[in-house]
């Protein structure tokens, strides 16, 4: 990878360390592209195929090959090939349109193919052909639950699109999810276009390995008139649907009062909304975890889009896994609080946490990720701080349940 940076010192500075931190630049999106994108890789097969001619059987065969390791369907295409007969008759196709035929019925994935052996059978012929398909590898990121953020349907106003955008956000941002794109259509098909223009193999094998999302996470929002005179309430929901079944795996609604003289303006507060919809996503699903204690500091797998320097947070013991006694599903875990803390540092990928009060935690059980770290109150200068009369539900600050919770999640 090329990268080429201007960098100004406010002194002169060698060669030295100039070439150093371009190496570094160089190095560090070197193995972010290792990391995160997807591999193309060469798989070989041996195939078989049938048809009324050999040339026919030789496309069949490498049709075949390709559906054997991509697992999914090749439409028929209408051939056009440039054929010629024979003495006895037979139809026979020069290797040149048999490649290209094979290119048209095979969206072009196929690397490379070898015929190994062609005869007559059943009044048509039977072909063997050793297949090199071009597939892609899919980034380790791409095993994470796959989500799209979508609109209601008919809905495209931009209180709506906003949230839409913020938990988007969020939850890319939660590095839990893999997040797939439904906004940038007309941008996606365009490269699309110039892809299914070119010829380049690997460009087509990224283009055949679209992935679907296991569920959609639908935003509806309704607008009303508030109690108070001037007041617009605004209500939001997010549903997370398993469109394959049409079941409903998650569902939270959160409303605000946005009145006509407010000094926040109501696109910050819609963020707020957003970002307690997404944070009661990540508790469901992934309640933060303690992974770390070091005299009473608390390393938490959680960043900074769930976690805010000074939130409060409960930490909590999972004492044993609770089931519904009628149908045997799992309902969550049963956990009680230990402690309290108070979050010092958070970035993108972690937070830190100082405890309140000196509450030893067993090393064994930090180890077995049995503690949790459950956020209770916002810090004074969070956007969650300001809605909270607004959605409420919320607990003051310092004033953490004490009782034991389950954590309630269909996935």
């Amino acid at each position: 990878m090329k990268i080429e940076t201007t960098i100004h010192l406010a002194k002169p500075a060698s060669r030295l360390i100039q070439m150093t931190v371009l190496a570094a630049f160089a190095c560090f999106f070197g193995a972010a592209h290792g990391a995160h994108a997807g591999q193309l890789e060469v798989v070989s097969v041996t195939a078989t195929g049938f048809g009324s001619s050999a040339a026919s059987a030789t496309v069949d065969a490498v049709r075949n090959g390709v559906a054997s390791v991509n697992g999914e369907r090749i439409e028929s295409t209408e051939r056009l090939t440039k054929s010629s007969t024979s003495s006895t008759g037979a139809a026979t196709q020069s290797s040149r349109s048999i490649d290209e035929d094979i290119r048209r019925t095979t969206n072009g994935v196929v690397k490379s193919w070898r015929a190994l052996s062609t005869q007559p059978a059943d009044g048509g012929y039977q072909a063997t052909v050793q297949v090199g398909v071009a597939v892609l590898k899919q980034s380790e990121q791409m095993k994470r639950i796959k989500i799209a953020v979508v609109p209601s349907h008919g809905q495209a106003d931009a209180s709506t699109a906003a949230i839409v955008d913020a938990i988007t956000t969020d939850l890319v941002e939660s590095r839990k999810f893999a997040i797939l794109d439904r906004q940038q259509k007309e941008a996606i098909e365009a490269q699309m276009a110039q892809i299914r223009a070119g010829t380049q193999i690997e460009d087509f094998a990224r283009l055949s390995s679209g992935v679907a999302p296991d569920f959609l996470a639908i935003v509806t929002t309704r607008t009303n008139a508030g109690s108070g005179e001037g007041t617009t309430q605004i209500r939001a929901q997010l549903q997370v649907i398993d469109y394959s079944s049409r079941q409903i795996k998650f569902a939270e609604q959160k409303s605000i009062n946005v009145k006509g003289n407010d000094r926040l303006p109501a696109v910050k507060r819609l963020l707020g909304v957003a970002h307690a919809l997404s944070g009661d996503l990540l508790q469901s699903i992934y309640p933060p975890l303690v992974v770390g204690n070091d005299n009473g500091t608390l390393t938490i797998a959680e960043g900074s889009s769930y976690f805010k320097v000074g939130d409060k947070c409960a930490v909590r013991l999972i004492e044993s896994t609770l089931k519904d006694p009628y149908t045997k599903e799992f309902l969550g875990y049963k956990s009680s609080e230990v402690g309290t803390a108070t979050i010092t540092y958070s970035d993108a990928r972690i937070s830190q946490a100082t405890l309140d009060h000196s509450q030893p935690l067993d090393a064994g059980t930090v180890a077995a990720r049995k503690y949790q770290a459950w956020r209770v109150a916002a810090s004074a200068n969070d956007l969650f701080n300001s809605l909270a009369a607004d959605m409420g539900g919320r607990p003051a600050p310092g004033h953490a349940q004490a009782e034991s919770h389950s954590i309630e999640s269909d996935y």
